[in-house]
């Protein structure tokens, strides 16, 4: 798991809670699959920050924004 403090392992049975605005990511780097569940609330115009490639998402009830200067595909630069 990916977040603002570093990396951290994840194992069968951990459990991780990001508030709003909070950045995380998953990362698989192990040569299983990697089942997770995610239980979120998202209302209406919710929004986030990709720090890598600089990008904001503004979600809407059926579509998503990718704000920037420049049409880019929705996973530029989050590699």
């Amino acid at each position: 798991m990916r977040h603002e403090a570093g990396l951290t392992e994840v194992s069968v049975g951990d459990c991780f809670l990001f508030g709003p605005g909070e950045t995380h990511q998953i990362l698989n780097q192990g040569n299983e699959e990697l089942m997770y569940y995610v239980i979120a609330d998202n209302p209406f115009g919710t929004s986030c920050y990709y720090p890598d490639s600089q990008k904001w998402m503004v979600g809407q009830p059926s579509e998503r924004t990718i704000l920037k200067g420049e049409h880019t595909e929705y996973y530029d630069g989050e590699e």
